[in-house]
């Protein structure tokens, strides 16, 4: 058992969270890119000798370089201002052994290579653990789809591509790969993408991914079923009926939900809202004195980084 002041535990997904959002910068650029040499030529350029191409294999390849380089920095900086990092998952033990001493806080760390398990003590607990991304139910839509953190493995470029979703994260996905050159199609189940939005920023948007060659499927209930032939060709089924075939790649965008699962909450004592959203008051505090709670964890405004 080790003694502390603070403890703070934070999943791979929000570590990383910000290096994301520089990534969708990043593709942005390349999708931007893309398009501008689609219409050089009004600009007095030429192809010449050798045909313009775009490389996916060469961008991820630099991607994951920037990847390296940006961990290196944070671990630096942790290292450099005497944080202690430590490696596992966390969980929190019952209630009735959550507090020893002076009101100091239990959190269990399982080490996953070797399943040893350390308890710390600190007085003050703060959990960041974010989302993880949440897959509709459905035939295959799990076995046959990536989900939003998946695309960032993706080592080619797809041909053909259906994203599910009207969020931002599927609307953007969507206009980086068609403008890449995939054949792409945005399945929404509702009316309108972005719906959350002002009209006028939704219905121009719509306009604009429709002149770029994004097909839209709309009011569609959601994708029913994903199969997938001997030839690793996908087909996905909707709800209202619709089918689209000869696909090689589906993202489901369909949100996140809080990744809470393995911390033990409920046996803690920690209030949680019905949709599994830590509940906390305005000062970011838990129903448990000393334990605190910020950001998507909180499911308060799905937009990161937020408390």
């Amino acid at each position: 058992m080790r003694d502390g002041g603070s403890i703070s535990f934070v999943s791979d997904s929000v570590n990383n969270i910000l290096i994301k959002l520089r990534f969708f910068n990043l593709l942005g650029n390349a999708a931007t890119i893309a398009s501008t040499v689609q219409h050089m030529h009004h600009y007095g350029f030429s192809e010449g000798e050798h045909k313009v191409s775009f490389g996916w294999l060469n961008l991820k390849e630099a991607r994951d370089k920037y990847i390296l380089r940006l961990n290196s920095i944070y671990e630096n900086s942790m290292e450099s201002n005497g944080i202690i990092s430590i490696i596992g998952t966390a969980s929190f033990p019952d209630k009735k052994t959550l507090r020893e001493g002076d009101a100091m806080k239990k959190v269990h760390v399982t080490n996953e290579i070797n399943n040893e398990k350390t308890t710390y003590l600190a007085k003050h607990v703060l959990i960041a653990t974010g989302a993880r991304p949440i897959f509709p139910e459905g035939d295959g839509i799990f076995e046959n789809s990536l989900s939003s953190d998946g695309f960032f493995e993706l080592n080619e470029l797809p041909k053909k591509v259906v994203i599910v979703g009207a969020g931002y994260i599927g609307v953007e996905l969507a206009g980086i790969l068609q403008a890449l050159g995939t054949d792409t199609s945005l399945v929404i189940r509702k009316k309108n993408i972005l719906s959350r939005f002002d009209e006028i920023i939704y219905g121009t948007l719509e306009q604009e991914m429709t002149k770029q060659g994004i097909k839209i499927y709309k009011e569609t209930g959601g994708v029913h079923s994903i199969t997938k032939s001997e030839q690793g060709e996908k087909s996905v089924l909707l709800k209202n009926g619709l089918s689209i075939s000869g696909v090689d790649c589906v993202i489901m965008a369909t949100g996140r939900g809080p990744n809470i699962e393995r911390l033990n909450l409920s046996g803690a004592g920690i209030q949680q809202q019905e949709s599994g959203h830590i509940q906390v008051n305005e000062y970011s505090e838990t129903s448990v004195d000393g334990i605190y709670a910020l950001g998507d964890v909180c499911g308060k405004v799905e937009l990161t980084p937020m408390v």
